[in-house]
C-alpha cells in the first residue's frame, strides 16, 4: 500500500489490475520523511487500518478494479510462470497453444490453486466489518482515464501519458491468450459465480464481450 499524508489518501495495492504500473506512478507524488509505505505492499484494508487507524478514518481511500474474466486469466499466467508445478511450466514452455490449456485453467480455477482466488483474501481489499468501503476507484480497463480523474482530485498533477508503465498483461501476452480462446463455458461458470460479489459491487457484466 501507499500512503500519501501530503494528499491525504491511502492506496490499496490489489495484484493483477495495474496495481503495480499505478504504484509506480502515484509513488513520484510521495515526499521522502513526510509519506509512508512501511507495510506490506499487498495489505488489505484490516492491516492498513491497524497500522494507521486515525488516517483511514479520514483519508480517501484508492484502490485498482479489473473485470473478473480478464483477471482470472491474469492470475493464472502468473501462476503458471512464477508458482506451477515444475511439469507444467516445461509443458508451457514447449507449446502454448489455447487450445492445450483450457481444461487446465478450468482446473486452476475450480480447485482454487493460488491464495489470489480465494474470496475471504479478495473481499478485504474492498470490504472491512463486512461493509463495502467507499474507495475511490482506478477501472484497468480505463486506467488512463480514471488516472486523470484521480490526479485531478488530489490535485497531483500526475504526468501521466510519460510516466505510466507498461501495464499490459506480459504473460498472457506473450503467450497470445485471451478469454475468447482460454475461457470454456465451464470456466466461465465457476468465474460468474465466485466473483458474483465483485460483479454486483462493481458494475461489471457477465458478458465476454464486456471483458475483451
Amino acid at each position: 500500500m501507499l500512503i500519501s499524508h501530503t494528499h491525504r489518501f491511502i492506496y490499496i495495492v490489489v495484484p493483477r489490475t495495474a496495481s503495480t504500473s499505478t504504484a509506480a506512478i502515484l509513488r513520484r507524488t510521495l515526499k521522502p520523511g513526510v509519506d509512508e509505505t512501511r507495510i506490506p505492499v499487498h495489505a488489505r484494508a484490516k492491516r492498513v487500518r491497524e497500522f494507521f487507524p486515525r488516517e483511514w478514518e479520514s483519508y480517501s481511500k484508492i484502490a485498482n478494479i479489473r473485470h473478473p474474466y480478464t483477471r482470472s486469466l491474469s492470475i493464472f499466467s502468473y501462476w503458471l510462470g512464477d508458482f506451477a508445478p515444475q511439469a507444467l511450466r516445461e509443458k508451457i514452455c514447449r507449446n502454448s497453444a489455447p487450445h492445450l490449456w483450457t481444461e487446465e485453467y478450468e482446473l486452476f480455477l475450480r480447485e482454487k490453486k493460488f491464495p489470489l482466488m480465494w474470496e475471504e483474501k479478495e473481499k478485504g481489499y474492498y470490504f472491512l466489518d463486512d461493509a463495502p468501503i467507499d474507495i475511490q476507484l482506478i477501472r484497468y480497463e480505463h486506467l488512463r482515464d480514471s488516472l486523470r480523474q484521480v490526479s485531478h482530485r488530489f490535485n497531483l498533477a500526475l504526468d501521466i501519458e510519460n510516466n505510466l508503465p507498461w501495464h499490459a498483461n506480459y504473460g498472457a501476452k506473450k503467450r497470445r491468450w485471451d478469454i475468447l480462446t482460454l475461457m470454456n463455458a465451464n470456466a466461465k461458470a465457476f468465474i460468474d459465480e465466485h466473483y458474483a460479489w465483485y460483479f454486483e459491487r462493481f458494475g461489471y457484466k457477465k458478458e465476454i464481450e464486456d471483458a475483451a
